[in-house]
């Protein structure tokens, strides 16, 4: 007899999609960020980061989880752009808020509520 792992315990794929709203780029992530998608993530993010010193805002509002390798990808973004634009995660939910305070990268990056809050000027 096999055993298929109950729906609590199946990860979702993780889906990346760019749009240019009000002067920033806002990449929306929807599923979990884990070792299985975090190098999907941090390719698509560094392949469609923008150049020209614009501002970036990661909607994580639909992300269910995250552990170390999704933040890894994501500092490997921050890296990116900090120089010449912002970097802001809005909407993260309180088990990625957590992994964000207890590495210190809520003290780095710019966290906002939801996206309309990370879109308004600084």
């Amino acid at each position: 007899m096999s055993s298929t792992p109950s729906d609590d315990t199946r990860r979702s794929p993780l889906s990346v999609s760019r749009e240019d709203r009000e002067g920033r780029v806002v990449f929306s992530l929807v599923g979990d960020i884990d070792l299985e998608t975090s190098r999907r993530l941090r390719t698509e993010l560094l392949e469609s980061l923008p150049t020209g010193g614009e501002d970036v805002v990661i909607d994580m509002t639909r992300v269910d989880f995250m552990d170390s390798s999704g933040l890894a990808a994501l500092v490997g973004a921050w890296k990116v752009v900090r120089d010449a634009g912002s970097f802001r995660v809005a909407g993260p939910n309180s088990v990625v808020h957590r992994v964000l305070t207890i590495t210190g990268m809520e003290d780095v990056f710019e966290i906002f509520p939801d996206v309309e809050s990370a879109l308004r000027p600084a």
